[in-house]
């Protein structure tokens, strides 16, 4: 059962993401380890083009792991060292409103069942609980880019600006083509 809390995310006058209010953090205090796992995920409607879910989870395995993003059945799937995961976690209970949570183990839905919206929902799983939250759909590109800070690790950032760009988004100086194999 997930209980709710009340936040509150708005645009200063100069179109700014400004911090988000999580009065009750909840699980989202909770420690990142390896098992936390982050998705983001938006599907508009079917005449725009399809973009898979985003998930970023710590990469267990070494730096190899993290020039890999495999498609899961929870989306595409980055890898990034455990304090990058930090960072990321700092940055989304910063400025992504999370409203319910959940003090249960929890996994990510298939891709395959989201339904349409206009809005982008993030996930943040942890090892007994889960957090949901949502950006709305005027300020995905100003939230992203605050997010996209916390990634400092080559292959994962390019990972997600590229997230960004199909998201609508101007990224400045990303380079499609870096990372085409």
């Amino acid at each position: 059962m997930f209980g709710f809390v009340l936040s509150v995310a708005f645009l200063s006058p100069m179109g700014m993401a400004q911090q988000v209010m999580n009065p009750d953090p909840g699980i989202l205090a909770s420690p990142v380890n390896s098992k936390t796992a982050v998705r983001f995920s938006r599907h508009v409607l079917p005449e725009n083009h399809f973009v898979y879910p985003l998930v970023f989870r710590v990469a267990t395995k070494g730096k190899q792991q993290m020039k890999t993003a495999p498609l899961l059945t929870d989306g595409r799937t980055v890898y990034i060292p455990l304090s990058e995961m930090k960072n990321l976690i700092h940055a989304i209970v910063r400025f992504v409103p999370m409203p319910a949570e959940t003090e249960h183990h929890e996994t990510f839905s298939p891709w395959e069942l989201y339904y349409f919206s206009r809005d982008m929902e993030v996930e943040v799983i942890y090892s007994q609980g889960a957090a949901l939250g949502q950006i709305g759909h005027k300020n995905i590109c100003q939230v992203l880019a605050h997010i996209n800070q916390s990634i400092k690790t080559p292959y994962p950032r390019w990972e997600f600006e590229r997230f960004r760009v199909l998201q609508g988004c101007v990224v400045r100086d990303f380079d499609s083509d870096k990372y085409v194999w």
